[in-house]
């Protein structure tokens, strides 16, 4: 059976892409480049069934904006962060994500 892929990552694989095809003069260490890599990576580093759910959007000064689709699910997720960072760390160690903020 086809594993059936999320918005989220397909959005990442279309930036990536886009950011490739325009042959745009970015570093590979590049805040925008580790972005859409977590973004890519998101249903891996979560599952599929919290990446329905929640979806990164901003990253500054270490700390990770996840967008939810209730506050529900911000508050159950918050007791995940402790996981989430070294999940987040050891897929995307580029990003060094020390706090992890949720929006819904």
């Amino acid at each position: 059976m086809e594993k059936k892929s999320t918005g989220m990552s397909a959005l990442g694989a279309i930036l990536g892409q886009c950011v490739t095809d325009a042959g745009a003069p970015v570093p590979v260490d590049s805040p925008v480049l580790s972005m859409i890599d977590l973004v890519q990576k998101w249903p891996v580093i979560v599952g599929d069934f919290i990446a329905e759910k929640a979806f990164p959007t901003r990253l500054r000064r270490g700390t990770l904006t996840l967008q939810t689709v209730s506050t529900i699910w911000s508050n159950e997720l918050q007791l995940l962060v402790p996981r989430l960072l070294d999940d987040i760390g050891e897929q995307c160690p580029q990003l060094e994500v020390t706090k992890i903020r949720f929006t819904s």
